[in-house]
C-alpha cells in the first residue's frame, strides 16, 4: 500500500479570519476523500512572518493562496515568479 503524503495548503493574508477558503477547501478535501490535504490561514500581521512559516513548514507546504494586503508583498520571498505576474507586479496563488 502507498502512503499519501500530507500537504498543507492555505490562504496567506492579514486580518482574514472572515474568509470562506478554509471551509470551503476543508470540505471540498473531505468530498474528494483527501485526508492528507489541509488548508490553513496564515493570517500574519506582517509580510516578515512569512518566513518562519515556510522554514517551518517548507516540505509539508504545497500551494497558497495570497489576499490583500500581501500579494505583492509577498514577491520577493518567491524563488519563481510567472510572467503575467511579474507584468502585473502581484500574485494570487
Amino acid at each position: 500500500m502507498v502512503e499519501k503524503e500530507n500537504k498543507i495548503f492555505g490562504l496567506l493574508g492579514k486580518n482574514i479570519e472572515y474568509s470562506f477558503s478554509r471551509g470551503y477547501f476543508s470540505k471540498k478535501f473531505e468530498k474528494l476523500n483527501l485526508q492528507q490535504y489541509k488548508y490553513v490561514n496564515f493570517d500574519l500581521q506582517k509580510i516578515a512572518d512569512f518566513s518562519s512559516i515556510i522554514k517551518k513548514d517548507s516540505e509539508s507546504i504545497a500551494g497558497i493562496n495570497v489576499t490583500i494586503p500581501y500579494k505583492e508583498l509577498i514577491i520577493p520571498y518567491l524563488y519563481k515568479l510567472d510572467i503575467r505576474a511579474k507584468k502585473i507586479g502581484a500574485v494570487n496563488t
